[in-house]
């Protein structure tokens, strides 16, 4: 029984630190992805106003 908790430990720290890794590089890919994209100007119509706004506390 303590022989499978010192093999499982080591792995599921390893996968953890992975996954965070695997996803911090997936962030900086896509941030530097979206700063390379041309920049769109576009003109727009406002076609609608929110005027009745209410607040419940």
């Amino acid at each position: 029984m303590f022989m499978l908790f010192e093999y499982m430990f080591p792995i599921i720290f390893v996968i953890v630190f992975g996954m965070i890794i695997f996803q911090f590089v997936t962030g900086i890919r896509t941030w530097h992805k979206n700063n390379q994209s041309p920049r769109l100007s576009v003109s727009a119509t406002i076609v609608a106003k929110r005027e009745n706004i209410t607040h419940h506390s």
